[in-house]
């Protein structure tokens, strides 16, 4: 088996519901309670560097998107 698939497997273990189409996703949904009201916490840790171009930014996406894939890479 491929061990790719060990986090799958496991959902379904647990009682994972399986979809094919958006009505299964929203039948399930619609058994499902109302969740909690979350507590909202805001942290401004994340600061933006002035140096830091748009450009910068953008090319730096760009590598992150075209290392991704189907299969696991070390990046």
């Amino acid at each position: 088996m491929d061990p790719r698939a060990r986090g799958t497997n496991h959902l379904i273990r647990e009682g994972a519901t399986l979809t094919e189409s958006a009505e299964d996703v929203f039948t399930v949904l619609a058994d499902a309670r109302a969740p909690e009201k979350a507590e909202i916490i805001v942290d401004n840790q994340y600061t933006m560097n002035e140096s830091t171009s748009v450009e910068a930014t953008i090319s730096a996406r760009d590598e992150i998107i075209a290392a991704l894939g189907p299969t696991p890479t070390t990046v």
